[in-house]
């Protein structure tokens, strides 16, 4: 996924996997893994919930997958951690329109935050379902 993320990323998902700061689902078709995405719970503020690595292969982009496994992600914050009210997405200006229009904002955007041409955009929604 070398245009949505930059080469420092691989090493951090690594460590993602390794803390086990919450749970990662992956979705698969035909015996392939096609998308996946986590989600952090282990927020300095307990009433947030924080998406990890959602990521779905580029040929299945526009099939409802990534939809899908966000509202599964959204879902889950709702039963594990009923007080939660805002789960928030650490993202580019790539996938930026991917989450306002599942009711996403922006609320911090920073230039480059992630390497060249890749911006730092923090989304924020209203934990409901």
């Amino acid at each position: 996924m070398p245009t949505y993320f930059a080469a420092s990323d691989e090493a951090e998902f690594e460590r993602f996997l390794d803390r086990q700061i919450g749970p990662l689902w992956v979705v698969a078709d035909n015996g392939f893994i096609v998308a996946c995405g986590g989600v952090a719970l282990r927020h300095p503020e307990a009433d947030i919930a924080t998406l990890c690595w959602g990521v779905v292969a580029a040929d299945k982009h526009r099939h409802g997958i990534g939809s899908a496994l966000l509202q599964h992600r959204i879902n889950y914050v709702a039963a594990e951690r009923p007080a939660t009210w805002l789960v928030r997405a650490n993202t580019t200006q790539l996938a930026q329109g991917f989450f306002e229009r599942h009711g996403f904002a922006a609320v911090q955007v920073v230039t480059s935050g992630y390497g060249a041409g890749l911006d730092h955009v923090v989304m924020d929604r209203l934990n409901l379902r």
